[in-house]
């Protein structure tokens, strides 16, 4: 801080030698205020007695928030209780010092030790020493969350803070930068708490409501401001008018609504005269309340007492120039309020809610009556916690309504489409109403995970309960989770995985034992007789549709066909071999084929292929004795449009039990295999 300095020689030099056996401890420090030609300047004194008469006193003079100042190092006498002060050996200053434990009354004077016609009577309050002030302001400075008290007794602090070079000369520089590093960081973040504090304050109770004025009181007080007062400080005086209005606002609708400032106590003219040429904003906080909420009646008050204090012509001024916009802004008041009480009047059900367009406010109309878009943001600002308010109500009602129902009276189709049908459209960009919509989405997600909770349970605990076997799965749906039990059921992969989970182990059981059971019959079945026919029904009941969970019981049915029949053939085989009635020589024996593995076809195995092929094989014989003769016949139904027959000897070869055909005779399509091929055909030795 730079500084200005009058120094008078022969002040020094008695202070000097009546100083040099004084202390600091022996100081007493006291600060003030004081008008002169129209400025108020403040002063800070160091009293330092030396004996019974005599003092040292160094004197401050100047204006906050500047950089200049006037030092004095003075001396003094005390005479009759009145400590008079001299500045080059001429009276300056006269201090009655009966108070002085707590302040002192003071003049200044002239030359001749008169009072100053140009200067106010003053009075300087004790206080404590330099280092002391200055270490508290800095304290507190250091707040990180500084709170209304905090904000309050700083301002005074600064406000009175003692020049620098109050200080010990080694500490000025360093005590300078801490203060002008943190007080401007210290009142942004009070205005920022302080708004989130006042806006969010409860107000439930009269007692809450009654400590949120007085919050707000001392929040909006001029003295509230770094630079000593809010008639010095535009940007402190716009946060708490903003203050003002906002509490104002929060209040107006409830029983203890904010009032203004009494127009018949002592301090009215003295508030009203705090600032020379008041905006409209400085008249609300001069006046304790929004213009928004001043009637005609009030107004006039308002400008009948202003006129009757002196000094405030600026408040005259104000009023009588801008009163039809306090008209405007009452009128766009009057009109939200009453667009307030429509939209809380709306039934708190969610089919108002909607009918009432989500509690949408009417703009046009808001236009119409002088509210733009700022003024219907603070004064219907309430509406988005209303809102808030009927998508909570709203959501409840949902979530019982869902409660109400199971899917008897409520499918999964027609739960799916339920937010569709009660909300509509799903709006963008209105969070507060997408928290409906998403809410909507949850609860039926809820609804349906609860129903196919209760529908995956009662088929769990039924499987379970189940007997493992094949009668069992048969009876439980294969032990599958069966979704034709509710109309429009699709399981999510959740479901459906914990369906397998928690029946994994009775199916793998159940078609185990299925299994062996399957096996079991096929393997004592014969055919013809009941025993095939058991086994068969077994089978019956299992249908390829049951799923993949039945793949091994389908898999053990098909090869207990295959065994049963290749069991059938192998009867029927015995049989027409038996029927045949061929010798024995002539049943062991094999007849010559070409291209096969041996070249040569079994005459038993000839015999069952052309049962199985229901064709018609015989052996005959002519001649006798010596001349006897084997033949073979092979033919078709003469009914068959391919009919077709071949008929040959059968003459010994030089392998022992080998026979072939001599005397071939065919008839048939010519597409027939040749004759040394045809009985592999028919044998399905060979393809053909």
């Amino acid at each position: 801080m730079k500084k200005s300095k009058l120094f008078a020689a022969c002040a020094i030099a008695s202070i000097a030698a009546g100083v040099s056996g004084a202390s600091a401890q022996d100081s007493v420090f006291y600060s003030g205020e004081y008008a002169c030609e129209g400025q108020i300047k403040f002063t800070d004194w160091q009293l330092t007695k030396l004996n019974d008469r005599e003092y040292a006193a160094v004197v401050y003079q100047g204006t906050r928030g500047e950089t200049q100042y006037m030092e004095y190092k003075l001396n003094g006498v005390e005479e009759g209780g009145n400590l008079r002060i001299f500045y080059n050996n001429r009276p300056f200053i006269i201090a009655r010092m009966a108070d002085a434990d707590s302040e002192i009354f003071a003049q200044w004077v002239d030359s001749q030790g008169k009072p100053k016609n140009s200067c106010s009577d003053f009075k300087v309050l004790k206080v404590d020493a330099a280092k002391e002030r200055w270490d508290r302001t800095l304290n507190i400075l250091a707040s990180e969350s500084p709170t209304v008290e905090q904000a309050s007794e700083v301002a005074e602090l600064q406000r009175t803070l003692p020049p620098v070079q109050l200080l010990p000369e080694l500490d000025q520089n360093a005590y300078d930068n801490r203060y002008n590093e943190s007080y401007r960081s210290f009142w942004s973040s009070y205005l920022t708490n302080e708004w989130e504090r006042l806006k969010t304050l409860p107000i439930s109770t009269e007692d809450e409501r009654k400590s949120l004025i007085a919050e707000m009181r001392v929040a909006t007080g001029f003295n509230m401001s770094p630079r000593g007062s809010l008639a010095n400080d535009d940007k402190a005086r716009s946060e708490a008018s903003n203050f003002l209005r906002l509490v104002a606002d929060r209040l107006s609708a409830t029983d203890t609504p904010v009032t203004a400032f009494s127009l018949d106590d002592a301090n009215a003219c003295q508030r009203l005269t705090l600032m020379r040429y008041p905006s409209t904003a400085d008249m609300e906080l001069l006046v304790g309340l929004p213009v928004d909420y001043w009637d005609r009646s009030f107004t006039e008050s308002v400008l009948a007492k202003a006129k009757t204090c002196e000094g405030a012509n600026g408040v005259v001024q104000e009023i009588t120039s801008n009163y039809s916009e306090y008209e405007r802004r009452r009128q766009a008041l009057v009109w939200a309020q009453g667009e307030m009480e429509r939209l809380k009047s709306v039934p708190k059900t969610l089919k108002a809610f909607r009918e009432s367009n989500w509690l949408a406010v009417d703009l046009a109309a808001g236009e119409r009556n002088g509210a733009g878009p700022n003024a219907t943001k603070r004064f219907l600002g309430r509406v988005d916690h209303y809102r808030a308010e009927q998508v909570d109500l709203a959501l409840k009602e949902i979530e019982d309504t869902f409660k109400s129902h199971d899917l008897k009276s409520l499918s999964f189709e027609k739960a799916k489409s339920f937010c569709g049908e009660q909300l509509g459209n799903r709006p963008r960009g209105d969070e507060t109403l997408v928290k409906l919509f998403e809410g909507c989405d949850v609860a039926t997600e809820n609804y349906v995970k609860s129903q196919e909770s209760s529908l995956l349970d009662a088929q769990i605990e039924a499987i379970n309960n189940a007997p493992r076997t094949l009668a069992g799965l048969n009876s439980n749906n294969w032990f599958a989770l069966n979704t034709d039990v509710a109309e429009g059921w699709y399981p999510s992969r959740e479901a459906r995985e914990d369906f397998s989970q928690r029946t994994g182990d009775a199916l793998r059981e159940a078609v185990k034992v299925a299994k062996a059971e399957i096996d079991t019959a096929f393997s004592e079945a014969v055919p013809g007789e009941d025993t095939e026919h058991k086994a068969m029904v077994m089978c019956e009941s299992i249908a390829p549709s049951s799923g993949e969970t039945v793949y091994e019981l389908i898999s053990a049915c098909q090869n207990g066909h295959e065994a049963l029949a290749k069991k059938a053939e192998e009867l029927k085989c015995a049989q027409v071999i038996k029927d045949s009635d061929l010798d024995s020589s002539l049943l062991e024996a094999s007849i010559e084929q070409s291209g096969l593995v041996d070249d040569t076809i079994g005459v038993k195995e000839l015999i069952c292929a052309a049962a199985s092929r229901e064709l018609k094989l015989t052996f005959p014989t002519s001649g006798s004795l010596f001349w006897k003769k084997q033949g073979i016949e092979i033919k078709t139904d003469t009914a068959n449009t391919n009919a077709w027959r071949l008929s040959a000897d059968l003459e010994k070869t030089d392998k022992a039990g080998v026979l072939k055909l001599t005397n071939v005779n065919r008839v048939g399509p010519d597409a027939l295999p040749s004759e040394d091929k045809l009985l592999g055909c028919i044998a399905g030795k060979r393809g053909c």
